[in-house]
């Protein structure tokens, strides 16, 4: 006897997902162009101090534990150049490093593709979740993040 297929509970999803590409399109792969006003972008206390951090992995105390996270500079970085901050926080069984590394596609996904796309201008961290997700044990993973 041959098997019915139930197309019928699909149709929604894909009506959904017509909806949201149809209204939202796909995202353009070329790198945003440079605000042409920089003073709209906010000026942090490090701005214009000598980079006291590398590209790498680090470690911070937070909440009594140590936490690590891996940042990423652009290549000739200026501390007189205002650039955006990007927080990349894995999934559930993922790393840090899976974030930074972009996984089995590499640098074409390292950081959601946010760092490929910002054409080296940007400052990009990774943190490391307890225990490879973010489910807060205590407040340990909230407090972390905004350390």
């Amino acid at each position: 006897m041959k098997e019915k297929h139930h197309l019928g509970r699909w149709w929604t999803a894909i009506a959904a997902t017509a909806l949201v590409f149809g209204t939202v399109g796909v995202a353009d792969a070329r790198p945003a162009p440079a605000p042409a006003d920089t003073s709209t972008l906010a000026a942090s206390p490090g701005c214009g101090k000598a980079p006291t951090l590398t590209s790498g992995t680090h470690t911070i105390q937070s909440g009594g534990q140590n936490r690590t996270f891996i940042l990423r500079l652009p290549d000739n970085y200026n501390n007189n150049t205002q650039y955006r901050v990007f927080f990349g926080f894995h999934w559930r069984g993922g790393t840090a490093n899976d974030v930074d590394s972009g996984g089995s596609d590499g640098y074409n996904w390292s950081y959601y593709g946010q760092r490929r796309l910002s054409g080296n201008g940007a400052i990009f961290v990774a943190p490391q979740g307890n225990g490879n997700g973010w489910a807060n044990p205590g407040g340990q993973d909230v407090t972390s993040s905004t350390t």
